[in-house]
């Protein structure tokens, strides 16, 4: 059973996670997802290569913690975004709804999509605005430790998207499946409009998209 993949380590239950096709997906799971979803995109005839940047959802849910304290969040924000910030068109970060700290008391995931140019998209599989605070707190914070020339705006709500999760237990694969979404198209500046009117119309794809990602993940663990 393979664990280490780079500077991830994936735990007994990450594993026991990837293993099972109805499991919620911890951190680690989702990381290898995204760590699949970004690989494809640094091949060399790779649209998005060197120009997506996906933070790992532990940092992700850490930086979600300490939004409201600056020096420490720049901190752990210039960690992440300094050594790609300067070719880096967009960025992926998974949210939970846990407290920031631990999966453990978690129960769902969502995703914040922010572009260098200001513009940011909270995408919850289920439909609804509960992550739309959090994301839009953590997208102010993270433009300005990062000095992004604009202010965040908000592309779209997270209602105007269909749902695309039919279970539930698929929220971390279609995290992994909206971002694959979203980078299937060419880098623009409508890069978040593009994406939201490919997944509303792809929406009934997603449950065999999550799929994909769950099975491509758990193989690579084999």
């Amino acid at each position: 059973m393979k664990r280490s993949f780079g500077d991830l380590y994936l735990s007994d239950d990450d594993i026991a996670a990837l293993q099972s096709p109805t499991s919620w997906w911890t951190d680690g799971a989702l990381a290898l997802a995204l760590m699949l979803v970004q690989e494809e995109e640094e091949k060399e005839d790779g649209q998005w290569a060197g120009k997506l940047a996906v933070c790992p959802p532990s940092l992700s849910l850490l930086l979600s913690s300490v939004s409201g304290d600056f020096s420490s969040f720049r901190a752990l924000a210039l960690d992440f975004g300094t050594p790609i910030k300067e070719k880096s068109e967009l960025y992926a970060f998974p949210l939970s709804d846990g407290d920031g700290i631990t999966t453990l008391s978690g129960q769902h995931w969502a995703v914040l999509l922010l572009q260098k140019d200001g513009q940011f998209a909270v995408i919850d599989s289920l439909a609804n605005s509960a992550f739309l605070k959090k994301g839009a707190l953590l997208a102010r914070a993270f433009a300005s430790a990062m000095s992004f020339p604009s202010s965040p705006q908000l592309a779209f709500s997270p209602k105007d998207l269909p749902q695309l999760q039919l279970n539930s237990y698929d929220c971390g694969p279609t995290v992994a499946a909206v971002v694959a979404e979203f980078v299937s198209i060419p880098p623009s500046e409508d890069t978040l409009k593009k994406g939201f009117a490919l997944v509303s119309k792809e929406s009934h794809t997603f449950q065999r998209k999550a799929q994909k990602w769950r099975t491509a993940a758990a193989i690579k663990t084999d």
